[in-house]
């Protein structure tokens, strides 16, 4: 889901740092020097100019610098430390994978930026350009490609996060060389008042958002991220196990794409929780309760319970006007999606 404000709840105010503690050394009780830890990360001499750099003391903030200068053959150390500094969430051993993100908006961008500090290589595409993404690249350390590249590059995983009217505009043979065990996540939501005008099978229930956009991309896809606000999405992941740690829904009718989704999920802080079939992944979409509500999973799960399955043409009615009021909410700021 897209933010539809620059920060709700903008991060707290961190502790002034010493001048050369990375920010993750609050972590170990006694941290490592400084080139103690860079030695092990790079496996080779680092001078007192290179720790300086990346102390933030030359330029570029360190985290920045850090994750963009990630080592293809780092070793677990490196992975670790680099996870402790991102915020990692599970002890889970999570394996390091190559994602390609098409679309660069709110979400594509947090997403990027997690990921990378995860250690994972992501490649990042709008439909302008490579050329147009530059900041981008500098504020999330994911590497500018083609729409064509990311999905060539993402043999992992593929994220779509583009406006929902844009889907058909996509090239037919986008996914082609895409291996069929890569899981395609889709994070769209309809908004046909601001931004996607009246799509006929959404306007009457017969498809869901991500049944439509399934077929129209011709591969399995998992619907999940399309319900909570990019900036949440970005800065409040925690560590499995603590109260209150946000949930998110996912759904798909490919059963081993859902579970490596969900194990993602999870690493980046948040609790996955199953929501069944596409047909049924309307519980999550816009006008229903739970989106952008960031309940706790044992809600969550209750919540979806208490819906059903199949939706009911009441369902549908009530849920369509809830958006509605809240499209129109919107439009009265002068808030406007592209």
């Amino acid at each position: 889901m897209r933010s539809t404000s620059t920060s709700t709840s903008p991060p707290p105010k961190s502790r002034p740092e010493s001048r050369c503690r990375p920010p993750w050394a609050s972590s170990f009780r006694r941290a490592p020097s400084i080139l103690t830890i860079l030695l092990a990360a790079t496996q080779r001499p680092v001078s007192f100019a290179e720790a300086g750099r990346f102390c933030g003391r030359a330029g570029a903030g360190s985290g920045a610098h850090y994750s963009r200068q990630k080592s293809k053959t780092a070793s677990p150390l490196f992975n670790h430390l680099r996870r402790r500094r991102a915020g990692a969430h599970s002890t889970q051993p999570f394996p390091t994978m190559n994602i390609g993100i098409i679309g660069a908006g709110h979400i594509g961008s947090a997403l990027a930026v997690r990921l990378t500090s995860l250690g994972h290589s992501v490649y990042i595409a709008n439909s302008r350009g490579p050329e147009t993404l530059k900041e981008v690249e500098q504020k999330t350390g994911a590497k500018a490609v083609t729409a064509e590249q990311a999905a060539q590059h993402g043999t992992d995983l593929i994220v779509v996060t583009i406006p929902l009217k844009n889907i058909p505009d996509l090239p037919k043979n986008l996914l082609a060389s895409v291996p069929q065990d890569t899981p395609i996540i889709d994070t769209s939501n309809y908004y046909p008042m601001l931004r996607d005008g009246q799509i006929p099978e959404l306007e009457t229930g017969s498809l869901t958002e991500s049944e439509w956009v399934q077929q129209h991309l011709g591969r399995p896809v998992v619907k999940v991220f399309n319900n909570i606000y990019a900036d949440h999405l970005q800065n409040k992941g925690v560590a499995a196990g603590t109260p209150g740690r946000i949930s998110l829904p996912v759904a798909s009718d490919d059963s081993a794409a859902k579970q490596k989704v969900m194990q993602l999920v999870d690493e980046l802080g948040f609790d996955a929780v199953d929501d069944g079939t596409l047909h049924e992944s309307w519980r999550q979409q816009p006008g229903t309760p739970s989106y952008g509500a960031d309940l706790p999973a044992d809600q969550l799960r209750e919540h979806l319970a208490s819906l059903g399955t199949e939706r009911t043409e009441a369902q549908h009615a009530e849920f369509k006007a809830n958006h509605a009021r809240t499209e129109q909410a919107m439009a009265d700021q002068g808030i406007k999606l592209k």
